[in-house]
């Protein structure tokens, strides 16, 4: 189980240091948790997938039942924790709990582009004093990434690309097959 774990990890640094980014950037923001990173995350790389033909982090996402996450959340924060990298700290927030992830240093950029780093900039801007239950309600009005998705489901990077109208079954099918080097292909063509 262990190893499995760790073979999940590899390949996981640019999500965890893009995490210890949106910590360090959000952490004046009072509604900043859990919840807010796992939207920040999603909304940073979709976005700049639909831009570029690819995600920043390289993440895979899946539906939840409050919103995607990146399918390695659970085990890389474990992790992060174990390194000390990040702290979880308990909070009370509007007298709910807050689970407000905390970077314990500072992150390592060089892997990223000043594009990359603008986009999700741009998302903690867009975000900033927003509650985790509006973050929560504003993915799941994120047609493009929450409808077609299945609970548990991959959210397909693809999607992105689908206009925001509602999406036929035969799309929503289209979609989930999506070659993502097809698509990158044509972009650097």
């Amino acid at each position: 189980m262990v190893l499995m774990i760790k073979n999940q990890l590899d390949g996981t640094d640019k999500l965890r240091e893009l995490i210890l980014y949106i910590c360090v950037a959000c952490d004046a923001d009072p509604y900043f948790g859990s919840t807010k990173l796992n939207k920040l995350l999603f909304f940073s790389d979709f976005a700049f997938f639909g831009a570029t033909g690819r995600p920043i982090s390289g993440a895979e996402y899946q539906k939840l039942e409050n919103g995607p996450a990146p399918r390695i959340m659970k085990p890389l924060l474990d992790d992060m924790q174990e390194r000390r990298e990040l702290a979880i700290a308990d909070r009370d927030r509007d007298g709910l709990p807050q689970k407000r992830p905390v970077a314990l240093r500072e992150p390592n950029l060089a892997d990223f582009s000043a594009r990359e780093i603008a986009c999700t900039n741009e998302r903690i801007i867009m975000y900033w004093m927003k509650s985790a239950k509006a973050m929560s309600r504003m993915s799941h009005n994120y047609i493009l990434g929450w409808e077609p998705a299945e609970l548990h489901e991959t959210i397909p990077y693809g999607i992105e690309l689908v206009d925001s109208r509602p999406l036929t079954a035969e799309e929503k099918s289209w979609a989930r097959e999506i070659d993502v080097a097809e698509i990158q292909a044509l972009m650097s063509a």
